[in-house]
């Protein structure tokens, strides 16, 4: 993990948690207590947090109103609304797929919280949150890409790890979505990838905020009546409401801040 990933990782982990332990936080990225002082530094100098004895806490600031993170994302809070409405969909003692991409990352958290869980991902950054907190952790193999500060594995060899294997629940994300174009993406490995994900998944869910809709990708990777369900935030054209509707396909929606 490159040092700015981890570094980002470390900030959403704070806005997560409000305050970390320095050890703990070692073990949960892999690396050395002396390494996570270190970026407390970088943090604590940019003014994100303030370091205590052990660790540090999120500046009063930060938790008023949480910076741009990964990339400048700067629809933080409603991709966050997104990923804690995703939760109420989690499965105890249950086998997931976490796909690539900011909002899945940062469900990550969530999914953290259910320790009965196997977990399959190629989203490299969701991994450090996800160690130890959960029964199992599986990372598809591959070539490593970065797309808006996120890492996730993807080519042939990550393809070839998904054969024979059977996933209850599958949380992916999408460049696009389009009533006519389907689930769409701009990275053909992403779409091999993703199309792979849906035909060995029991249960679907897309997590897509409003400024995905209505837009159309290079790459499809199924239509969408191919999923089960959508978590969204509000502002989608209401002819999706409608379409999720009439194919009985559950749509979740986060309102608010």
């Amino acid at each position: 993990m490159f040092a700015s990933q981890r570094i980002n990782l470390i900030k959403q982990i704070l806005l997560d948690e409000k305050q970390v332990n320095i050890t703990s936080l070692a073990l949960r990225l892999n690396v050395s207590d002396v390494t996570v002082r270190k970026d407390l530094d970088v943090l604590e100098k940019e003014g994100f947090l303030k370091k205590v004895h052990g660790g540090a806490i999120l500046t009063e600031d930060e938790t008023q109103n949480p910076i741009e993170f990964v990339s400048n994302v700067s629809s933080y809070a409603e991709k966050k609304n997104i990923a804690g409405l995703a939760a109420n969909l989690l499965q105890d003692s249950t086998s997931l797929f976490l796909g690539q991409g900011t909002t899945c990352k940062i469900f990550a958290s969530d999914i953290s919280r259910h320790r009965n869980i196997t977990v399959v991902t190629n989203n490299i950054d969701a991994v450090a949150i996800l160690m130890n907190k959960v029964n199992s952790v599986q990372i598809l193999g591959g070539d490593v890409q970065e797309t808006n500060g996120t890492a996730f594995s993807t080519g042939p060899k990550t393809c070839a790890d998904l054969e024979n294997m059977f996933i209850n629940q599958a949380f992916i994300s999408a460049d696009c979505v389009d009533i006519r174009a389907g689930i769409t993406t701009n990275n053909l490995y992403v779409h091999e990838i993703t199309r792979k994900i849906m035909e060995i998944s029991k249960n679907v869910i897309l997590l897509a905020d409003k400024t995905k809709f209505d837009h159309q990708a290079l790459h499809q990777i199924a239509p969408l009546d191919g999923l089960t369900a959508v978590v969204t935030n509000e502002g989608i054209p209401q002819e999706y409401k409608d379409y999720f509707f009439k194919k009985n396909i559950k749509l979740l929606t986060a309102y608010g801040d």
